[in-house]
């Protein structure tokens, strides 16, 4: 099988799961949920997001130690938008967050809904206990929903500001993921062996299960 053929191949099973009929996001694309019910879920979603350097981390000490030194740069690039100043992630989902009246120090008071809890587990656990590779295919197959033009995060971003009246500062971690994710496939791609099958891979039953997300 061609590499070409193998890609196509796993974005068929990626496809199969839209993230735009995820409740939440169709909740928001619907108009079902209230203001209030939205800056609490976006509590949720700082959550999940502050644990990113962790699975970034991990991702980092597998290639390290696989010597997958191609995957350095993508790997390096999305931790330090983790991280770095003047605004990490983080910093630009608080402002969302400073928008619906809640403090940073309220937010981490804050216990993990069970959905939470599970998807921390979930990306943490792959990142940390699969190869380097396979744990830049397991985010790469959010963000190819979530970026682009049309992408999820664009929509989302568009109902926050245009029907539910938040300022695009509390909104810019969609439009920031609507502009980004899609920068950060490339690379994953990249890292197919030219024999149509990912480096380091014996076998392609070892993949990632895509229908599990």
């Amino acid at each position: 099988m061609s590499s070409d053929a193998f890609i196509r191949e796993l974005w068929s099973y990626a496809e199969e799961v839209p993230m735009v009929q995820h409740p939440w996001f169709e909740g928001i694309l619907q108009h079902r949920w209230t203001r209030e019910q939205i800056i609490l879920g976006e509590v949720q979603h700082y959550l999940r997001v502050r644990t990113n350097p962790i699975h970034w981390g991990y991702i980092m000490v597998n290639a390290v130690d696989e010597k997958r030194y191609e995957l350095m740069d993508v790997v390096m690039e999305n931790f330090m938008e983790e991280l770095s100043t003047p605004r990490s992630h983080v910093d630009v989902m608080l402002q969302f967050l400073e928008e619906g009246g809640i403090s940073r120090e309220e937010a981490d008071r804050t216990d993990p809904a069970p959905g939470t809890m599970a998807a921390i587990e979930m990306i943490t656990g792959c990142c940390q206990r699969r190869s380097a590779l396979e744990g830049l295919a397991m985010l790469s197959f959010v963000e190819s929903q979530h970026g682009g033009a049309e992408g999820v995060a664009a929509k989302v971003y568009r109902e926050l500001v245009g029907f539910y009246g938040f300022s695009e500062r509390a909104a810019e971690t969609y439009s920031l993921h609507a502009e980004q994710d899609v920068g950060h496939l490339t690379p994953a791609h990249a890292c197919v062996h030219r024999r149509g099958q990912p480096q380091g891979v014996d076998d392609p039953g070892a993949l990632p299960d895509l229908d599990g997300n």
